[in-house]
């Protein structure tokens, strides 16, 4: 039911808060987002701070995870994986 798009009302940026929001666009079909950082941003050391309110509407997989920067390369799950929640 729940499926990545590139809809503006999806993701946004404000205030140096990034906002993914699922939306119920008709009866079966629910609209997220997903931002892939590969390429554009890798950590060795820090903290990344997550704060998210979870939907619970069936038909939805809400989860925040953290994939390897070698995963273009070696492939899932060799790259590594961190759940972050799921």
């Amino acid at each position: 039911m729940q499926y990545y798009s590139d809809h503006l009302q999806n993701a946004k940026v404000e205030n140096g808060v990034c906002t993914l929001t699922a939306r119920l666009e008709t009866e079966d079909s629910i609209t997220s987002a997903s931002i892939n950082t590969l390429g554009k941003v890798d950590l060795l050391y820090g903290r990344i701070e997550v704060r998210a309110r979870i939907p619970s509407a069936l038909g939805t997989w809400p989860a925040i995870w953290l994939l390897g920067i070698n995963k273009n390369e070696i492939g899932w799950p060799a790259c590594g994986e961190i759940d972050v929640m799921e």
